[in-house]
């Protein structure tokens, strides 16, 4: 059950062709248990926080400007 990573297709790969394995990298295994982004509740949060530099700004502004910068996909 050896393993190489293919860094041109950011792939980890059996060195046995036979072995059917599906294998996952570190960062994508973590991103499992991670709760998927949520904009709105975000910008909510963010827009009262006084150390946040979204502070004071309306959600939807935020909301907005994430969406343009590609922040909230």
């Amino acid at each position: 059950m050896a393993v190489i990573f293919t860094a041109e297709n950011h792939k980890y790969e059996s060195l046995d062709p036979a072995e059917a394995i599906n294998w996952l990298g570190v960062t994508s295994f973590v991103g499992l248990f991670k709760q998927k982004f949520d904009p709105v509740a975000q910008s909510i949060k963010s827009s009262q926080n006084k150390r946040s530099k979204w502070y004071g700004i309306e959600p939807k502004l935020i909301q907005e400007i994430w969406a343009s910068e590609e922040i909230a996909q």
